[in-house]
């Protein structure tokens, strides 16, 4: 037995009943999510473990570690990590339990806590397989090859021969021993962990066909093996791969009910709805339900309690038909079928849920959940519960109130997470959608600001020609007038540091790095004022003019960015004095009407409608103009 069965064993609610209020609904959840850990379908396993726990306000140690195991087996090991822990300190003595622990800290890459852990399960039980284990891949895992074999040594004292061939095998396979691992796995007593040893070799040992007779010979006896794997397939993701494994089970003639109703499940999620029909139909005119062997029963008769949990699940398939009458395209057949399906399948709660998922396809959400809470007691039941979730997930309406009052609370729960989940979703795109207008405006924006750049860079580009050709032609007459060139020079040099800046500032706004565009804007500046526009001492020049002039335009754009910067940022006060001391600058509509808006606290409402309006009268005809004047009326 592994250590995580030895767990759920032990801390069963039987056991467990001094320290959790039973609820009976939350032991049988309890009982179901073991099932469905049985039956290798984790994900099952987790989403009924968390509904016991929350039918047991969150006081359930081994809901707790059946919820942990589930993670465990999906492959969340830090989840399950973190949620064992607390298990283990309120229930130190309970065996089994801190070597899952250690399990599930190997998982979560916690090595040292994994192999402290496995100490203290082979302490607390030395004669148990699963601490020897997980302390064994501890070591491993931490190098100490070593100290895995003086604990393989130990153990010898402890352990039964076939637990500690095992053991011996997994070392083996550390250290590619591979002939010694197929010897120990023909002694393993843990057919699974036998079946392990034999692939790996197999998968090192390459063209083996005897080895590779060996395990086939191996999986040939365990036939449910399949059903597993196929099971983990369809759970990881991988419908194709289950259904290959469920068909080669079929082949065999292994097959049963339980596998057959698994490939109606695989065959609608492949979208292979025609196919899943006709097993649907196949199933629901079958009178040999399972082996009866198989059910405990004896000379073939059935127990009341396993006929009405077969009878529940030819409802569930009278129900699977109808969807995927309707999935196909078949509305009358389904029509008819939805309506049989009560007499049918002997569960008269089939009718009303047919009819139901119909009402729902049709876009009656209010007549669908109706149908279904007419039958309160059938919403109670494993098949209740499966389809009321399924036809939650087929609607993005809310479940009106009188209908959810009706539910069970398991059923809520289940309602309650996914419509939250829709909302969630909803609100989220919505706020995307907003986030690109926003992005798409302010492009907009940066776009013809940069045209304006990109036009100043041609102006200063084509005066730095100029220059250079007034310096060719000077340079061999005046030496005074080289002077001055030179010192030219070094101004143009600052105004194209000055507009590199101001180009990042630019960059700034576009990617919303406000605070960046204000230190860009800073350099600017202060590259700008170091620009002397006047003739050097000692030399008979005039002021340039052009220079003049372009530095001044500088100041325009900074002026105009850095308003853009300070709305955004909401610095009022900053904004207002940029305003005052910069009248003139080309400012943009959009960031002189935001400003007048942001102001509105401080205004007063009069004052900012009396300010919009003269916005938009002192704007010269043209766009800025007709768009000022639609938001004004339009109160935007």
């Amino acid at each position: 037995m592994s250590p995580l069965w030895m767990l759920l064993l032990s801390v069963s609610p039987a056991r467990a009943q001094d320290d959790w209020v039973v609820d009976e609904r939350a032991v049988e959840t309890y009982r179901r999510a073991g099932r469905a850990l049985d039956a290798s379908d984790p994900v099952l396993a987790e989403k009924l473990a968390q509904k016991a726990l929350d039918r047991s306000d969150g006081d359930c140690a081994p809901c707790t570690a059946t919820l942990a195991q589930a993670l465990l087996l999906q492959n969340r090991s830090q989840e399950a990590y973190d949620l064992i822990l607390p298990v283990l300190v309120d229930h130190p003595d309970v065996e089994g339990l801190a070597s899952f622990a250690s399990s599930a800290a190997f998982g979560a890459r916690h090595f040292e806590d994994a192999r402290n852990l496995g100490l203290q399960a082979i302490t607390q039980s030395p004669r148990e397989p699963g601490g020897w284990g997980a302390l064994l891949l501890a070591n491993m895992r931490l190098g100490d090859t070593d100290g895995a074999r003086l604990l393989l040594a130990r153990a010898e004292r402890d352990l039964k021969a076939d637990d500690l061939a095992c053991l011996h095998g997994r070392l083996a396979t550390e250290e590619e021993r591979w002939d010694d691992v197929v010897l120990f796995a023909d002694h393993c007593g843990d057919p699974q962990e036998s079946r392990a040893l034999l692939y790996t070799a197999l998968s090192h040992r390459g063209n083996d066909p005897v080895l590779a007779e060996k395990l086939a010979a191996e999986l040939d006896r365990h036939g449910s093996a399949g059903f597993e794997r196929a099971r983990q397939r369809f759970s990881d993701g991988q419908p194709e791969e289950a259904l290959a494994i469920l068909d080669q089970i079929e082949a065999d003639g292994k097959a049963d009910f339980d596998m057959d109703l698994f490939r109606v499940q695989v065959l609608e999620r492949l979208e292979r709805h025609e196919a899943a029909l006709a097993k649907a139909t196949e199933l629901l005119a079958a009178d040999d339900w399972v082996r009866v062997s198989e059910q405990g029963a004896m000379g073939g008769i059935l127990t009341a309690r396993t006929l009405r949990t077969f009878q529940a699940i030819k409802g569930q398939v009278a129900i699977w038909r109808v969807i995927l009458l309707d999935a196909v395209g078949r509305p009358d057949e389904a029509q008819a079928a939805a309506a049989s399906a009560g007499r049918v399948s002997g569960v008269p709660q089939a009718t009303p849920a047919s009819k139901a998922w119909l009402r729902m396809r049709a876009g009656d959400a209010d007549g669908a959940w109706k149908l279904v809470a007419s039958e309160t007691e059938w919403l109670q039941s494993d098949v209740g519960e499966w389809f009321v979730e399924r036809l939650a997930l087929e609607s993005e309406a809310q479940v009106p109130p009188d209908v959810y009052a009706a539910l069970s609370p398991g059923v809520k729960a289940s309602v309650d997470r996914w419509q939250a989940e829709v909302a969630r979703v909803a609100a989220h795109n919505a706020e995307v959608e907003r986030e690109r207008a926003e992005i798409a405006r302010q492009n907009e924006e940066i776009a013809r600001h940069n045209e304006e750049v990109d036009r100043h860079n041609e102006e200063v580009a084509r005066r730095k020609e100029e220059i250079a050709r007034h310096n060719a032609a000077e340079k061999a007459r005046v030496e005074a007038r080289n002077a001055r060139i030179d010192h030219f020079n070094v101004q143009i040099e600052s105004m194209g540091r000055a507009n590199a800046a101001l180009n990042a500032a630019a960059e700034s706004t576009r990617t919303n790095a406000l605070e960046a565009c204000l230190g860009s804007l800073d350099e600017s500046t202060a590259l700008l004022d170091q620009i002397d526009t006047t003739a050097g001492e000692g030399l008979d020049l005039p002021p340039d003019q052009d220079l003049a002039k372009g530095v001044s335009t500088h100041h325009q754009h900074i002026a105009r960015i850095r308003l853009h910067c300070l709305v955004g940022l909401r610095r009022l006060d900053d904004a207002r004095a940029l305003v005052a001391a910069h009248p003139q600058a080309p400012y943009s509509m959009t960031d002189r009407w935001n400003l007048i808006l942001l102001d509105q606290e401080r205004a007063g409402p009069d004052a900012t409608q009396q300010a919009l309006t003269d916005l938009c009268t002192s704007l010269e005809p043209g766009d800025d103009k007709t768009r000022c004047e639609g938001m004004l009326q339009s109160g935007g």
